[in-house]
């Protein structure tokens, strides 16, 4: 069965048309008919759709797993200490900038492993060196004391004893002093106290009280200072201990007649001091050494006043005012042994 319409008109020249319109009439056999072809459809449609979703699913794993692999072999072979490179190419075009992402993760994993093996390294150093350094002042006064306790020692002797037990008993309080120091400022909440000072001024002071001490030790001092301010900020008390190091290491490792130089200056910002001397010099190995702690080379361990901490300290103070300082590798002409320390200046606090 069907349903007809039909509508006759006529156009603008007078022409008859006929629109006849035909449509078939929906039974409700028919709908019945076309309910259940649909729902048989369906019923065969499902597997095949969930068939297509599964070998979409597979695939979709495969690729992901794929591109994935390269970061896990990284991974593992990060993990067993061996090359973690590989080659982006391997890799999707949009997993590039994740890839190298995680490359620049473990290059700076790698920076951290260094830096605390390097940390622990140090710090067997400084137990070790602790431990020698204490044993040999402590060894003297048990000995000493022990033979003065037990009568053992002639009575004209026993005062050179008691001096022997005093010296002994400053040096190693001498090196728990520069052990607390030093442990004191590596601290992470170790703060600066800075004052706004005439650094030309404050080196003048500095070496005009040192100098009796280095006349007494029949050695000369040439300074070459500005005569004109010149400002910055400092930690005074711990600055002088960086000065008072470097100018007891020369003291102490070269002879009668040595010259010691001072030159202090300002330039690109920076206060910059030179503490040289013309003394016998200094090895290479001790040079690259010398800012490690119990590890200043064989000069060092042999001098019973040398407790091997004073220039890592010396480093340290500087570093913590955001310097640095160095020993020349090539000293200038009549120089033998150069220190260099620079700091930055403050904006506001240039040649005045």
């Amino acid at each position: 069965m069907s349903t007809n319409w039909r509508l006759s008109d006529s156009n603008k020249d007078g022409k008859k048309r006929v629109l006849v319109f035909v449509a078939p009439t929906m039974t409700e056999h028919a709908y019945h008919r076309l309910v259940e072809d649909n729902g048989k459809r369906q019923i065969y449609a499902f597997p095949i759709f969930l068939f297509i979703v599964l070998i979409q699913i597979l695939l979709f794993r495969y690729i992901i797993k794929r591109s994935f692999l390269p970061f896990q072999k990284a991974i593992v072979r990060y993990r067993e200490n061996a090359n973690t490179s590989f080659d982006e190419g391997t890799i999707p075009l949009e997993l590039r900038q994740t890839a190298r992402e995680f490359q620049y993760t473990i290059q700076a994993l790698e920076e951290t492993k260094k830096e605390r093996l390097q940390a622990q390294q140090e710090k067997y150093a400084l137990i070790s060196g602790i431990s020698h350094d204490l044993k040999t002042p402590l060894t003297v006064i048990r000995g000493f004391s022990e033979a003065l306790l037990e009568k053992k020692v002639p009575q004209e002797k026993e005062q050179k004893y008691l001096q022997t037990i005093h010296k002994r008993a400053l040096i190693a309080n001498d090196l728990v002093d520069s052990l607390f120091e030093y442990m004191k400022i590596e601290h992470p909440s170790y703060q600066l106290h800075l004052q706004k000072i005439d650094i030309c001024e404050y080196t003048k002071q500095f070496f005009a009280q040192k100098y009796p001490e280095i006349v007494a030790k029949k050695f000369e001092l040439e300074i070459d200072i500005p005569e004109r301010p010149g400002y910055g900020r400092i930690d005074v008390k711990l600055f002088d201990r960086v000065l008072e190091n470097i100018v007891e290491n020369s003291l102490k490792h070269n002879p009668e007649g040595t010259i010691v130089f001072v030159t202090f200056q300002q330039t690109h910002h920076k206060n910059i001091w030179i503490l040289a001397d013309n003394g016998i010099g200094m090895k290479d190995e001790v040079r690259k050494n010398i800012f490690m702690p119990f590890v200043t080379g064989d000069e060092s361990r042999h001098d019973s006043n040398a407790n091997g901490l004073g220039m890592s300290i010396a480093q340290k103070i500087v570093a913590l005012h955001h310097g640095t300082i160095e020993v020349v590798e090539k000293p200038q002409k009549g120089h033998s042994t150069e220190f260099r320390i620079e700091l930055p200046q403050d904006d506001e606090m240039g040649v005045l």
